[in-house]
């Protein structure tokens, strides 16, 4: 008996096997999606999202030295890349959270880093509890967003 690395074959194998037959109904095909935010040829910054389920994700991402001199435009741009705009033609256009079907928006930040507290506020996000040794031996706040039918 041992571990190895998960690979589809196993996700299918447990599709049919499982006691929990509504468990595996929710697991995405994708779990992880990584991005770069860039102007040119600079990198604005980095993130993603964990699929942990169908309709619930955790995000992240992270500015640097340049996207922070750019605050304003980037927190435009990855709020519209998450929740969808209208255009100025009236046409909606979907974001990443309604093309994934994520109901639920999770991000983690790190507790008393205000310009993270900040920046998830900014961006929608909702404040709904802590989450002890999150970071090492660091808590983290949990902000939320939901999307869709609340």
């Amino acid at each position: 008996m041992g571990f190895r690395t998960l690979t589809k074959d196993d996700i299918a194998f447990m599709r049919e096997h499982t006691v929990d037959k509504d468990f595996y109904k929710d697991m995405p095909e994708v779990t992880d999606y990584s991005y770069a935010l860039f102007d040119e040829d600079r990198t604005l910054g980095v993130g993603g999202f964990h699929m942990m389920n169908n309709t619930t994700a955790v995000c992240w991402f992270d500015l640097s030295d340049i996207g922070y001199e750019n605050t304003i435009q980037c927190y435009r741009t990855i709020r519209e890349w998450m929740d969808g705009y209208t255009d100025k033609q009236g046409v909606y256009h979907e974001g990443f959270c309604d093309t994934m079907g994520i109901r639920r928006l999770e991000a983690y930040v790190r507790t008393g880093f205000e310009y993270g507290i900040r920046t998830v506020e900014h961006l929608g996000f909702e404040w709904q509890c802590r989450a002890m040794k999150y970071f090492g031996d660091y808590p983290a706040d949990v902000y939320v967003k939901f999307y869709g039918d609340k």
